[in-house]
Parts: C-alpha cells; sequence; structure tokens
C-alpha cells in the first residue's frame, strides 16, 4: 500500500504510471473524477498501456488494439487470451493510494475464472476446428459459466496455438506457440480430440460424423474450420518441396530446408511478404512472384507498396511483378527449376505458395446451411440458418457495422478471437452483438505496420507522413469520401484510435 501522487495531478481521462517501490508499477488512471490501477503492460506481447488508447470504461493496446476494461482488468477484444491485473485505490484526503497484491505486481497477466463442469448438466456444445475461433468459444463458454460438456474437434497434431506466428518465425517450435497448455485445458474441462475431421454435419439430428467413424451428439455446435490454402495451378504442381503455409509443422519444414538454397515464394501479400522477410539472410536467394506490379497492391495500394518492394529489394530479394508460374520443373520428384509465364527459368530449391484461401466447408453438403460462394453466412449473434449451428472466423460472411452493414469475409486472426467470443455468448443465450473492429498486423525488417478496419474496393488513399521512410499514416476513403481503414508504420497508436 503507497502513495502515489494527490488527486490534482492527473485530469481527467489521463493516465500516468506510477511506481510502488521494489515491489513494481501500475497504470494510473483518472476517469469521471475517479481512480484506477490496472497492470501496465498489454497481456497479449507487452506493449506499454500508457501509451495505448483510453475511450469509456477501456483501455486498447498501442500495437495491436487489444482492449481491456479498467475497472475489472478483463479482456474484451483480442488478440491475445489473458486479461490484466486491477489494483484497489484509496483516496484519502487529497491523496491516492495504490493498495495491490505483490504477486499481481510482478505479473503482468491474469487468466480469467472459468466454471467447473457439472456432471448434472447433460449438454454437449460441440466446437469444430482448433484455430482461433474455436478455442476463444470454447474458451468463452467455460469463462461465462457454462458447466456442460465442451468439446473442441481439430484437424492439427496439437493443442490451440497462435498461428499470426508462423510466418513471421518460420522456426518456432509449437510448444512455444500454445494459446493454453494441456493441463490448463484438463483444468476447465475443454476436451480437445487432435487429428480428426468432420465428415459430415446434421443439424436436424444435432450429431456430427466424424472421419475415425464415430458419431458425435450436441446441443449446439459452433463451426470454425478456417481456410485451407490455395493451390498453385501450373505443370508440376506435385513435386516434392512445393510448400504451403498452414500449420506449425509446415513453418518448421520450410525453415529446415531454405537454408541455404533458393526459395520461391509465390504471393505478394502478408504470408508471401512475411516469409521472405524471415528467410532474408539465411536463404542463398529468394526470389517473389506475384500478379499485381507491387507487393500489398489490393491492401495498401500503389504508393506504399511500392517503397515496401523497394526495401525488400535493397535486402537483395528479386521480384517478378505482373508474372506467373508456367511450370514447375523437378528431378527425381524433387523441385529444380521454375519457369515463369514470359519463358524465363528460375533455380528453386523450395517454393512457398501464399496467394489465399479457400474455406473447409466441404462437411456441409446436403445441409440446409445458409451459403455464399462456399462461406458461411451467419446473422448478427454468429448463429447460421439453421438454428443452434453457428459459426465463426474466416469461414463465415457477417455484416460489419462500420461498412454500413456490408456482408464480408474479414481472415484476421484479431476478427477470428471476437468471432469465437460472440458466438460463445449467443450460444448461452446472453445477448451479444460483435463491436470489434478488424485489426491485423505486419512485420518486416523491423518496420511494424498496423491495420484497422475494412477498405474493400477503397477509392482513395490519403498519406500523412513520409513514405520515403516507410513512416505513415495511410487514410482509405471510400465512394462517400468516409474513412472506411487506417494504415500505418511508425505511427501507434493511430491504428488503434481509429479502431476505438
Amino acid at each position: 500500500e503507497q502513495k502515489v501522487c494527490k488527486t490534482s495531478d492527473l485530469q481527467n481521462n489521463e493516465k500516468k504510471v506510477v511506481d510502488l517501490g521494489e515491489e513494481g508499477k501500475v497504470l494510473l488512471i483518472k476517469q469521471d473524477n475517479q481512480f484506477r490501477a490496472i497492470g501496465p503492460k498489454c497481456s497479449h506481447y507487452g506493449a506499454p498501456l500508457a501509451n495505448g488508447v483510453l475511450y469509456g470504461s477501456q483501455i486498447s493496446c498501442p500495437w495491436h488494439a487489444a482492449t481491456f476494461c479498467i475497472k475489472t482488468g478483463d479482456i474484451e477484444d483480442f488478440p491475445g487470451c489473458d486479461s490484466i491485473p486491477v489494483h484497489e485505490v484509496l483516496i484519502k484526503g487529497e491523496d491516492v493510494i495504490v493498495k495491490a497484491k505483490r504477486t499481481a505486481l510482478t505479473n503482468s497477466t491474469r487468466v480469467k475464472s472459468f466454471s467447473a463442469k457439472d456432471p448434472n448438466n447433460v449438454l454437449t456444445f460441440v466446437v469444430v476446428g482448433g484455430g482461433p475461433a474455436g478455442f476463444q468459444c470454447a474458451e468463452t463458454l467455460r469463462q461465462e459459466g457454462f458447466t456442460g460438456r465442451v468439446v473442441i474437434i481439430t484437424s492439427e497434431d496439437t493443442y490451440p496455438y497462435d498461428r499470426t506466428k508462423l510466418s513471421k518465425a518460420l522456426s518456432t517450435k509449437v510448444a512455444d506457440l500454445l494459446l493454453r497448455s494441456e493441463q490448463y485445458l484438463k483444468d476447465a474441462n475443454i476436451e480437445v480430440i487432435l487429428k480428426t475431421t468432420v465428415d459430415k454435419l446434421n443439424p436436424k439430428e444435432k450429431s456430427v460424423q466424424l472421419n475415425n467413424g464415430l458419431t458425435l451428439k450436441f446441443d449446439r455446435i459452433f463451426l470454425g474450420t478456417g481456410v485451407r490454402p490455395k493451390i498453385y495451378e501450373a505443370k508440376g504442381n506435385e513435386l516434392k518441396n512445393i510448400c504451403y503455409l498452414r500449420t506449425h509443422s509446415d513453418a518448421n519444414y520450410i525453415a529446415q530446408n531454405a537454408n541455404e538454397k533458393n526459395v520461391i515464394i509465390i504471393g505478394t501479400s502478408f504470408i508471401g511478404m512475411e516469409v521472405a522477410a524471415f528467410l532474408n539472410g539465411k536463404a542463398k536467394t529468394i526470389a517473389v512472384i506475384g500478379k499485381s506490379k507491387y507487393p500489398f497492391a489490393l491492401t495498401l495500394g500503389k504508393e506504399i507498396g511500392e517503397q515496401i518492394k523497394e526495401l525488400y529489394e535493397l535486402k537483395g530479394i528479386k521480384f517478378f511483378t505482373e508474372s506467373g508460374v508456367k511450370e514447375f520443373v523437378g528431378e527425381n520428384n524433387q523441385l529444380k527449376q521454375i519457369v515463369l509465364t514470359n519463358g524465363q527459368t528460375l533455380p528453386a530449391d523450395i517454393c512457398v505458395v501464399g496467394i489465399g484461401g479457400e474455406p473447409n466447408t466441404d462437411f456441409l453438403k446436403g445441409t440446409d446451411i445458409k451459403m455464399d460462394k462456399s462461406y458461411i453466412v451467419v446473422d448478427k449473434h454468429f448463429e447460421t440458418s439453421e438454428k443452434n449451428v453457428f459459426a465463426g472466423g474466416d469461414v463465415v460472411r457477417y455484416e460489419l457495422s462500420i461498412v454500413n452493414q456490408s456482408v464480408v469475409n474479414v481472415g484476421h486472426w484479431q476478427t477470428a478471437q471476437s468471432h469465437g467470443k460472440t458466438a460463445a455468448l449467443s450460444m448461452l443465450g446472453k445477448t451479444s452483438k460483435l463491436k470489434s473492429v478488424p485489426f491485423f498486423w505486419s512485420m518486416f525488417f523491423g518496420k511494424g505496420l498496423r491495420f484497422a478496419g475494412n477498405n474493400e474496393g477503397f477509392k482513395d488513399v490519403i498519406i500523412d507522413g513520409d513514405v520515403l521512410q516507410l513512416k505513415f499514416v495511410a487514410y482509405y476513403i471510400d465512394n462517400a469520401a468516409k474513412v472506411v481503414a487506417v494504415a500505418t508504420i511508425g505511427n501507434d497508436p493511430i491504428a488503434t484510435m481509429f479502431a476505438a
């Protein structure tokens, strides 16, 4: 317990890190003439919340917009899983005193409590998919008081993990990527069935048929099956070392087999560009092939894409833009060369393809679930056209409020977590509506890109700052002259402010 300041030292909506001596630090916030004390770091990657965005009863991380309630410390929007500590504040006269447990000061994260399984509760909620949407749905069910059976079915060979790091750090061990430990999942009574997929869903009978021959009954089900990488259609595409990045095994294989080798990357969006940045200095050569003239053309626009391309070229990475692969050439079933559509030949020991994904929804054939181009259509509660069947993440099309309720498909990690939480609340019969703004981030050569909003089909972009130095804020404008998204490099926390 320690006096940290006078009541007049902070104005309303002001925040300040205060020192509790050797015990640690807290973030003190004054709002509506009330003081709050919370952990000073974001639970996601440890960003200083003093540099974050305070609005209403929430504070958002300056780096990736994870959002916490300043009254409870609970995480309310993602990325990340954990909440942050809250501490007691006492006012004695004009003195502001913080009272904190030492353990809460030394740990910047806090895990929300969850309900125990009740053997008398016969309800079974099934989650299909162990990605961010499925994981968050299952965890939210427990955190919000569900005491029935919770089962996650995942095609992967391990428990849910942070897939965002795969393209940024290919060689990371899966044990370092896990969202929750095996012991945590056991303690929370969340069953995880590994290396298993759903062959068929029967909404009327409330059952799923698994590829191992078993049938599992459910009362409510959440579908978060994600997307699979699109296959590049060209002669020879079955050769060994033509790789697609989806799992931790894929990432580790690429890292192990690209060292001092000739690497070809097909695709100039985030996966391809992040892989190229990671392998730079490790691979013998790196060549990037893309349909567009500049990387990130559809997302960031020409001017920014052109400058990012120049940064990569300065690192020795070659680009073959407005081009494609005519043929993969091999020897003894091993990739050796690629032939471009213009006839040019490039040496290739390993190729990484990142050209988008296709939804894993084949198992829904024969159902009456409303679909749109193989994507599942959900309502504002993330329920499908079939009662008791919910869905979220990369496989859904949903209404996004920030673009006038337009129906969109957004493939971001943070968005998928938000879908999972919203759907879980709906499954429990709690009033739930998505308030999250799409947010993603990337990192290449020390440059941290943040993007908030949805700029699909943007009409114009207004750039404030120096694109040549890759330090800017880009505002994306739609047909109604409204800013619908922002992208920033070197300008935290403006993307978070936009999301707020």
